[in-house]
């Protein structure tokens, strides 16, 4: 999940220091722009899980659990202000992107259940991935996320009524993202001749990020049952505060290519050395960018979907959508419940 992330931002990466060419300054501030609009993404996660087709269980011994699958986009305009503030303007392969941002993907186990003698469930959901996961593809990889809601019946569904239920949740999500690389090209970046060889560079450019959030949700929701379908709406209120953080910078293979032999790899000290001698300036790639963002969220959402019930496996699709901040949102949840 977390690699849908790092694709997004490394070709973005890639696409602004290919079109603007940009100051370590100007490279901070629009990092901080796209950081401080992945805070909402973030947001809109925090119910991930929580929320599910039913306003409300029906009571004890009710309950269900499953998985969670979903993703909150840093919203319209991300990627444009990201490289406004380069200037330079956005490339066509982000033009289409631009309306929703980038994804900020979530996952989670989940299990309600409906307590005795009052119109109330609970919940819970939560997911960790391990640290070993990530070394495992070459990633300095963490992600938790777990969070709890109670859900209180305002109106009971009969034959003509639907079930409307008011809830409160608390989320907190933390991820980092280490060693995240874009492949370089066969081409290489730098090339030079001195005397029988020749050196060649090949620059790669990386990517790590951190984030946490603390979120409180409201909802008001309403559903109704008609046979093996559950068609639901509702409103939501997220309150909280996010921190993203993170560095870009660049790794660096040079090939030794002599006349007559075969080639090898040397580091980026050899290569200078040998450029000085013979009067030519060094190389240096070692430029590195920070920026962190916190920033307190307040987000209203609309979300609605439907789910699919067989025997007692249930398939949940639900959209968000923030009207003020133009976010998008998109959740999945499949889970056995009785």
């Amino acid at each position: 999940m977390k690699r849908i992330i790092s694709i997004f931002l490394l070709a973005l990466l890639i696409a602004a220091t290919a079109a603007a060419q940009p100051t370590e300054a100007q490279m901070k501030t629009g990092l901080e722009s796209l950081f401080g609009r992945l805070g909402t993404g973030l947001a809109l996660d925090a119910s991930n899980g929580l929320v599910w087709s039913d306003a409300l269980l029906s009571g004890f011994p009710h309950f269900g659990l499953g998985l969670s699958i979903g993703a909150g986009a840093s919203g319209k305009g991300s990627f444009g202000d990201f490289f406004k503030v380069l200037g330079s303007d956005l490339p066509s392969m982000f033009a289409a992107l631009d309306d929703f941002g980038v994804p900020v993907p979530s996952i989670a186990g989940t299990f309600k259940i409906g307590l005795p003698f009052l119109p109330v469930d609970i919940g819970f959901a939560g997911a960790t991935v391990p640290g070993s996961l990530g070394n495992s593809i070459g990633m300095d990889l963490g992600y938790t996320n777990f969070g709890a809601q109670l859900r209180y019946g305002l109106v009971k569904e009969n034959f003509l009524l639907p079930d409307i239920s008011a809830g409160l949740g608390l989320s907190y999500q933390a991820g980092k993202l280490g060693g995240m690389k874009m492949g370089s090209s066969d081409r290489p970046d730098y090339e030079k001749t001195i005397g029988p060889d020749t050196y060649q560079v090949f620059v790669t450019p990386t990517m790590t990020m951190d984030w946490t959030a603390l979120n409180v949700d409201g909802t008001l929701q309403i559903s109704k049952n008609f046979l093996i379908i559950t068609p639901y709406l509702g409103i939501g209120y997220t309150v909280g505060k996010s921190t993203v953080s993170g560095s870009t910078g660049v790794s660096t293979k040079v090939m030794k290519t002599s006349t007559g032999g075969g080639s090898v790899e040397v580091d980026m000290a050899a290569l200078n050395a040998a450029l000085v001698s013979n009067g030519y300036a060094a190389q240096d790639y070692s430029a590195t960018v920070t920026a962190a963002v916190s920033s307190p969220n307040s987000v209203f959402r609309v979300y609605g979907g439907l789910s699919l019930w067989f025997l007692f496996i249930i398939t949940d699709v639900q959209v968000m959508y923030a009207p003020i901040t133009g976010n998008v949102g998109l959740s999945t949840n499949m889970r056995f419940q009785i």
